[in-house]
């Protein structure tokens, strides 16, 4: 399925004007339709460029205070644009919060009010600068916040990338983003590819993101700070390898032709946490997508809000050449890959001082049994919390020689993005997996796979018990005080706690 949220940021003087001929016809390499990821069209600007001919929705933006009057306001007035975006950079232009709240509330609002027109915010730089402008401009106007909150990003780091667009937007109640501009700084351009594929199938993914906009397209670098090799249009007017692969190429490969995939957790477990749960996993040998959540199901077990570390320091017996010698359950040998996998698990663990988790062999064929289902859908998506209860979940996608041991060490690699913080606090989705296969009371995994049509391996792995966050663990108490409060639980006694927790 075609996921449709990308923008053209098509430079104004692309369209032909007074003593500009442009290029407008180099806008058909876009190749709109049906089967196109582009969603709309912005040139910074009031008025509709010719050659867009209605094939995407065009996004008018109220620039700067200039804009705000005359004849690119009697546009925006008079036309039935759905979406209209309010100021670029603000900040960098002498545009106080205040003079912009007085522009929204006396401008901007009326044309959602009486028009039905969605409101995008200020766009502001992502520097310490931007960041208290647009803090100041959203605590101006409590009761008429925009519909979509837009920012801008540019660096060479895709991660805090990922990490600036997730807190900006769970900092405004979850209102939904629009990134109208990003790009990759660096000069290198494999850099760039690795970068934008990473970031752009990220951003594809992310429910709460409606559009987003790689910087530009026009025929010279726009500044010394944006960088060479991230132009997506060359001087003639043709799109450059990446600015192709902007266009037509979803999911976007990375540099080594393999494609960067993101995985996110399904609305439950987005819920739960309060962020989409995701991870972005780059490996060499194959193409991989991973994601980590946890079951909607959990025991009311104090220990399972707990430090990943174990103050006890039990001892894990060691076989003779160095590696832990793993438990195992259940009646089935496991395989030689589900055994290394296991020994991922445990070497790990037992650096934390974390009691060994033996492998599980209903846990294993419950995970293989939901593998199949993923490789018969062709899609990486996690099972309802209700068909796993007490279950946490880790997935995992991808081509070549994907396996579970594989698997298993993608997952733990997110160790380096883990740095103790309460769980789910921070960037979840980076080091949720490698959090579920630390978590201090869990005991028992099982992992299965299957292979598709599509010639992807699909990857489950299944944990019991799952990982408690602090945030249910408090609505869980809250529960059973209000019910302990009214006598339900003196009438029903102990499965009502039960059920409280399935």
């Amino acid at each position: 399925m075609v996921i449709k949220k990308r923008q053209i940021l098509w430079d104004w003087t692309n369209s032909s004007g007074a003593g500009n001929p442009g290029v407008p016809g180099k806008l058909d390499q876009v190749g709109f339709g049906a089967n196109s990821p582009v969603a709309s069209l912005i040139n910074w600007n009031a008025w509709v460029p010719p050659e867009l001919k209605g094939r995407v929705p065009f996004r008018p933006m109220v620039r700067e205070l200039a804009s705000a009057s005359g004849n690119d306001w009697s546009i925006i007035q008079n036309n039935n644009f759905p979406i209209i975006l309010f100021f670029n950079e603000p900040e960098r232009h002498g545009i106080s919060p205040e003079k912009a709240r007085d522009i929204w509330l006396k401008q901007m609002v009326p044309l959602r009010k009486n028009k039905g027109r969605k409101l995008g915010s200020p766009a502001v730089a992502s520097d310490d600068n931007g960041r208290k402008w647009i803090e100041k401009f959203m605590s101006l106007i409590p009761n008429d916040k925009p519909d979509y909150l837009c920012l801008h990003y540019y660096s060479t780091n895709a991660d805090e990338a990922i990490k600036y667009i997730t807190n900006m937007h769970n900092k405004w109640n979850k209102i939904p983003v629009m990134v109208t501009e990003i790009a990759c700084i660096d000069r290198n351009y494999q850099n760039v590819v690795k970068f934008t594929a990473k970031v752009c199938n990220w951003m594809d993914k992310q429910s709460w993101i409606a559009e987003y906009g790689l910087f530009d397209f026009q025929r010279k670098v726009a500044d010394d700070f944006v960088s060479p090799a991230a132009q997506l249009m060359d001087a003639n007017g043709n799109f450059t390898e990446l600015g192709k692969k902007y266009c037509h190429e979803q999911p976007m490969k990375g540099p080594d032709g393999k494609v960067l995939l993101v995985a996110e957790a399904g609305e439950e477990e987005a819920a739960a946490v309060g962020v989409q749960s995701l991870a972005v996993e780059e490996q060499p040998e194959e193409e991989v997508a991973a994601a980590s959540a946890a079951a909607d199901d959990a025991e009311t077990d104090a220990q399972l809000i707990e430090p990943l570390t174990n103050e006890e320091g039990e001892e894990t017996a060691t076989a003779e050449n160095g590696t832990e010698e793993e438990p195992t359950m259940g009646i089935m040998a496991i395989s030689q890959d589900a055994q290394k996998a296991l020994n991922l698990h445990n070497n790990k663990r037992k650096g934390k001082n974390l009691k060994a988790l033996t492998w599980d062999d209903k846990l294993a064929q419950n995970a293989t049994a939901y593998a199949k289902v993923l490789a018969q859908k062709g899609k990486l998506e996690h099972s309802p919390g209700s068909s796993r209860p007490n279950q946490g979940e880790n997935l995992a996608a991808g081509t070549g020689s994907l396996n579970l041991e594989k698997s298993a060490k993608m997952w733990l690699d997110e160790e380096k993005n883990y740095h103790g913080e309460k769980i789910p606090d921070g960037n979840f989705g980076s080091y949720g997996h490698y959090t579920q296969c630390m978590w201090k009371s869990t005991t028992k995994v099982g992992m299965g796979s299957a292979k598709g049509s599509n010639g992807w391996t699909y990857v489950v792995g299944r944990y019991s018990p799952w990982q408690l966050y602090w945030t249910e663990a408090v609505l869980i108490i809250m529960r059973l005080l209000l019910m302990l409060r009214l006598g339900y639980l003196l009438e029903t006694g102990f499965h009502t706690v039960r059920s409280l927790l399935r």
